[in-house]
């Protein structure tokens, strides 16, 4: 068959490690490689006004609105994008302040996700339960929901280890773990709310309940108000 210039193949890797063998030998012969390392938090900020800037002269952005903009979104370049461009067509001119932020930016789940861990952390249940439920009636799968907790808490238990080892730098951190400067700045400071026995037996129950689910013995929303509850 001929070649096909209209179709594109993307192929992700997320770790360093290469792939072997024949896939290896096509890659190399034919694909265009390109690492895309992660943005350091200044370069992302400069990164974003960059973008504004594309879009309007006359409109900027204050440090503590730039600052809430990268929270809600993570960090998340394809996010942080859709959110500059409707933040560019609200306004016209002047500087985008914090106002602005809360009017148009909702942010992705994982902003959430720490703002439930945060409230795990600080045992307040209440507060816990209710993220739990806006996320469920946003549209959000509660077993995404739930797996995005452990994620959140399986990097909190990394972080840790790393800390232990004597690494105290973020962005050391974030390149030996391979994680987002973002997301390991937010873990250090969730940190002081757990003890790694903690840490290890929300890991536990939440891998009890995930089985319990499997096995038809409860549904995943009552696995999530468990896993809350009992933390």
């Amino acid at each position: 068959a001929g070649k096909d210039d209209s179709l594109v193949i993307l192929i992700l890797e997320t770790h360093s490690k290469s792939p072997k063998g024949e896939l290896l030998k096509y890659l190399k012969k034919e694909a265009k490689p390109e690492e895309q390392k992660l943005l350091k938090p200044v370069e992302l900020r400069s990164w974003v006004r960059k973008e504004l800037e594309c879009r309007s002269k006359k409109v900027t952005i204050n440090e503590r609105a730039l600052e809430q903009l990268i929270q809600l979104t993570g960090g998340d370049l394809w996010q942080v994008k859709n959110e500059i461009e409707k933040l560019s067509n609200y306004k016209m001119k002047g500087a985008i302040d914090e106002n602005d932020i809360e009017l148009l930016c909702h942010g992705k789940t994982n902003a959430k996700i720490f703002d439930l861990i945060d409230a795990i952390g600080q045992n307040n249940k209440a507060q816990a339960l209710k993220l739990k439920a806006q996320l469920i009636s946003q549209g959000e799968n509660e077993f995404l929901v739930f797996t995005m907790i452990i994620s959140q808490v399986r990097n909190l238990i990394k972080v840790d280890e790393c800390m232990k080892t004597g690494a105290f730098d973020q962005g050391r951190i974030a390149q030996q773990l391979s994680m987002h400067p973002f997301v390991v700045k937010k873990s250090i400071e969730q940190l002081r709310n757990f003890s790694k026995k903690q840490l290890k037996n929300i890991y536990q129950l939440a891998a009890d309940q995930d089985r319990a689910c499997k096995q038809g013995e409860q549904n995943m929303e009552e696995a999530l108000d468990y896993l809350i509850a009992k933390t």
